[in-house]
């Protein structure tokens, strides 16, 4: 290569570095969305029954659905490459950050460990997604998953 060649390589290389972003992107979505999922389903318990998951942990499952509903939107443009991934349920902020739900007439009636009437109904913070990201970016499978993806677009 001769240095009038140089900078035509160094744009074909900014370039490739750049397409190799989106795979690099989606191997860290799909770990991501997989620890998400795994956190979703350590623990269960059948529906109207107290959830064995102590507080601050994620949610017991109990239908599969919101593990179920949590899907990864895959990288599409190069460069700034982002894959996102979320759940798709009325549940999903409920679980990871808490509510508090008020009777619109005089009592909610579900249950939990039995029948029950409130006025208002507290649901405690279960964070999941957060604790995922801790536990992906902190035993190193994200930026493996990346690392690789983005290597084997890049060189082959």
């Amino acid at each position: 290569m001769t240095l009038d060649e140089l900078p035509g390589y160094l744009r074909m290389l900014a370039a490739r570095a750049g397409e190799a972003a989106i795979p690099g992107a989606d191997a860290m979505g799909e770990v991501y969305m997989a620890e998400v999922k795994q956190e979703l389903t350590r623990l269960s318990h059948p529906r109207g029954t107290i959830t064995p998951s102590p507080p601050g942990s994620p949610p017991a499952m109990e239908s599969g659905a919101l593990a179920g509903s949590v899907t990864m939107v895959p990288a599409s443009t190069p460069v700034v490459a982002t894959a996102s991934v979320s759940p798709h349920t009325i549940y999903d902020a409920v679980q990871e950050y808490g509510h508090t739900m008020h009777a619109h007439h005089d009592f909610m009636h579900y249950f939990y460990g039995g029948e029950r009437f409130s006025r208002t109904v507290t649901v405690p913070p279960r964070p999941y997604m957060r604790p995922a990201i801790d536990i992906v970016a902190g035993n190193g499978t994200c930026h493996a998953a990346a690392a690789a993806a983005f290597y084997a677009a890049m060189w082959g």
